[in-house]
C-alpha cells in the first residue's frame, strides 16, 4: 500500500468497509492506515488479512480506536498473537461497541483465533494469551460496561493476572457471567478472586471448575458467600451460581467444611456445581445432599457431574 491510498481513506466520506488482504501493511502502514482513521467518521469495517503488523503497528492501531467512535467492525489475521492484546484493550477500555475478531497463524501452524469480542450478546472471548496480555485486558475491563459474559476457558492463567482482576470483580459492574474453567489458577490466585468477590455486587455466575487448588482454595472462594454467626452478613448476595472441582482440585476436609457451611448458612445461590471430583468420598456427597435438602431454601440445582461414585450428573 502506497502513503498516497491513506491519504484518500483520510479523505473518504463515502467508503464504508475495506479490506487488506497480503498487501505488505505492516508496522509503518498500519501507523499511516491509524493516522488516517483517527480523521475518519464514515468507516464502519475494517479488515486486515496475512499482514504482519506487529505489536507496534497494534498499538497505532490501539491509539486510533481511542479517537474514532464510528468503526463498528476490526478484523486482524496476524502472525502474532500479541496483537490482539492492545486491540481488545483499546476497545474495552474506551466501551466502544465495536466487534473484534483476530486470528494469528505463528510460524507456519494452523491459524487459530485469539479473541473475540461481541458486542451484540456483550462477550468477550479469549482465546490464547500471555500473562502480561491477560494482565493488560484485566486492567481494561475495571470501568467497562459492555461486557457482561467473559470466557477465558482453557488461558493459563498466573497469580499476577488474579491480583488484577480482583479489581475488576470491586469495580465492574456489568459483568454478570465469569468463565475461568481449566485456567491452572492455584490457590493464590482463587484468594484474589474470592476477595474481589467481597465487594462485587453484579456477578451472577462464576465458573472456575478444572483448576489446581486445594481445599484452602474452595475454602476462600465459599467464604463471601457463607455466615459464620447469627448476626453476620452474608458479603455476597448476587452470585447465583457457582461451578468449580476436577481431578486436580483437592477439595479436601477443609473444602467439604467449607462447602457445607456455605450450604448451611448461604440465602442467594441457586445452583452448585461441583464436578469431576475423584477425592471425595461417598459420605461426603451424602452430607452436601443432606444439607441442601435440610437447610438450604434457595438451592435449587445441585450438579456432580463427572464425580467419582456419582451416577447421574443433576441432583
Amino acid at each position: 500500500m502506497s502513503v498516497r491510498s491513506f491519504r484518500i481513506l483520510k479523505r473518504n466520506r463515502v467508503i464504508k468497509e475495506i479490506m487488506f488482504s497480503e498487501s505488505c501493511v505492516r508496522n509503518v502502514g498500519a501507523a499511516f492506515l491509524a493516522s488516517a482513521l483517527k480523521e475518519s467518521d464514515c468507516l464502519e469495517e475494517l479488515q486486515i488479512w496475512e499482514n504482519s503488523i506487529g505489536s507496534k503497528g497494534a498499538e497505532e492501531l490501539s491509539k486510533m480506536i481511542e479517537v474514532n467512535s464510528t468503526l463498528k467492525s476490526l478484523t486482524i489475521f496476524d502472525s502474532s498473537s500479541i496483537t490482539a492484546t492492545p486491540l481488545v484493550s483499546a476497545v474495552l477500555a474506551r466501551n466502544r461497541a465495536m466487534e473484534v475478531h483476530v486470528w494469528s497463524g505463528e510460524k507456519g501452524d494452523k491459524s487459530t483465533k485469539v479473541v473475540e469480542f461481541v458486542p451484540g450478546n456483550s462477550t468477550l472471548r479469549i482465546y490464547r494469551i500471555d500473562v502480561s496480555g491477560s494482565c493488560r485486558v484485566a486492567c481494561s475491563l475495571g470501568m467497562n460496561s459492555t461486557v457482561k459474559s467473559l470466557d477465558m476457558t482453557g488461558v493459563r492463567l498466573k497469580s499476577k493476572w488474579a491480583k488484577e482482576f480482583r479489581w475488576v470483580l470491586e469495580q465492574n459492574q456489568s459483568l454478570k457471567e465469569v468463565i475461568l474453567s481449566k485456567t491452572s489458577l492455584k490457590d493464590k490466585g482463587v484468594v484474589y478472586v474470592a476477595a474481589g468477590l467481597f465487594k462485587n455486587q453484579s456477578l451472577e455466575t462464576l465458573y472456575v471448575h478444572g483448576n489446581w487448588f486445594s481445599g484452602i482454595g474452595v475454602e476462600h472462594l465459599l467464604c463471601p458467600l457463607s455466615r459464620f454467626s447469627s448476626l453476620q452478613y452474608q458479603a455476597n448476595v448476587t452470585l447465583k451460581s457457582v461451578t468449580f472441582g476436577g481431578r486436580r482440585t483437592k477439595i479436601g476436609r477443609d473444602g467439604i467444611a467449607a462447602i457445607l457451611q456455605m450450604i448451611t448458612k448461604n440465602e442467594s445461590v441457586t445452583r452448585l456445581g461441583i464436578y469431576d471430583d475423584e477425592n471425595l468420598r461417598p459420605n461426603d456427597f451424602v452430607r452436601i445432599f443432606r444439607s441442601s435438602l435440610q437447610k438450604n431454601a434457595t438451592l435449587r440445582h445441585l450438579s456432580l457431574q463427572g464425580c467419582k461414585g456419582v451416577r447421574g450428573e443433576l441432583v
